[in-house]
C-alpha cells in the first residue's frame, strides 16, 4: 500500500475520510499532506476479486473451504480498522 500513498499504482484508491491538512494549532499551517491514506475497502474489494476468482470456478471442496477463510479473513480485518 505504500506504492499507491506515492502514487505509483494508477488504478489506487485514496480514503476519503481523512482530512488534507491538520484542522488547527500551529503545526497546520507548516504540515502538509502528501499523498494518500490507505482505503481499506478498495483493498478489500481488489483481494476479494483477485482472491476468490481463483476459487469461483471450481465447487471442490477445498475452493468451498478457501472461499469462507478469504471471507472469515475480510470480516476478521474489518473489525479493527
Amino acid at each position: 500500500m505504500d506504492a499507491c500513498s506515492r502514487g505509483n499504482i494508477s488504478i489506487c484508491g485514496c480514503d476519503a475520510h481523512y482530512p488534507s491538512a491538520l484542522d488547527d494549532g500551529p503545526a497546520a499551517t507548516a504540515w502538509k499532506w502528501g499523498g494518500c491514506s490507505v482505503d481499506l475497502g478498495f483493498g478489500m474489494g481488489f483481494a476479494r476479486k483477485f482472491l476468490d476468482a481463483q476459487e469461483s470456478d471450481s465447487g471442490d471442496s477445498r475452493s468451498l473451504m478457501n472461499l469462507h477463510n478469504n471471507k472469515a479473513g475480510r470480516k476478521v480485518r474489518t473489525m479493527y480498522k
